[in-house]
């Protein structure tokens, strides 16, 4: 790019962005989103819907376009901290938190029901899910992440860490945990 080192190219790069006008955004639609009840909300890969947790381990799962209750999840007693949908919407992740420990559940959003239960996570940051929407990772507080495969519910695999610190990410090769 026109014989400039790397740190020109970015600034460069960072001052062509600083000068875009954002003159085009304007509000379509307000919705409510976030309530004085709600600890957490996420929207959902499509657009579509998006999700409410409360103070006591409910999920509202709400329609975007009208901001219509879907269903609600009825989780652990605890306030959500967290939630995360899967890349394709059809999973959702809630890390609930509560005074007998941390949990952290995977909603199948097509069933209404919770398919995987997992305690003692290590936090909000420590899961993730394989882009294919097949497996998930969650780290626990004994230094291991555990794969798991979202159809059947099954653990698929165990890994230790030793005493380092982590936050888990899936590649896009299915299962490949780093």
């Amino acid at each position: 790019m026109l014989g400039l080192g790397e740190p020109q190219q970015l600034q460069l790069r960072n001052e062509a962005i600083a000068g875009m006008t954002l003159a085009d955004l304007q509000t379509v639609r307000q919705w409510r989103g976030h309530t004085a009840q709600s600890t957490e909300c996420a929207v959902g890969p499509r657009l579509q819907r998006y999700v409410r947790g409360d103070g006591v381990g409910n999920v509202s799962v709400r329609s975007i376009d009208g901001d219509r209750e879907i269903a609600r999840l009825k989780g652990p007693r605890g306030p959500v901290r967290n939630m995360r949908f899967g890349p394709h919407g059809r999973h959702l992740a809630a890390y609930y938190h509560a005074g007998s420990g941390t949990q952290w559940w995977v909603w199948d959003l097509d069933r209404s029901e919770a398919i995987l239960r997992v305690r003692n996570v290590v936090g909000t940051a420590a899961s993730d899910f394989c882009p294919d929407g097949r497996t998930v990772a969650v780290g626990l507080r004994d230094r291991t992440v555990q794969l798991w495969d979202l159809h059947s519910g099954q653990q698929r695999q165990s890994l230790a860490l030793g005493g380092r610190r982590f936050a888990s990410a899936l590649t896009p090769k299915a299962g490949d945990w780093r």
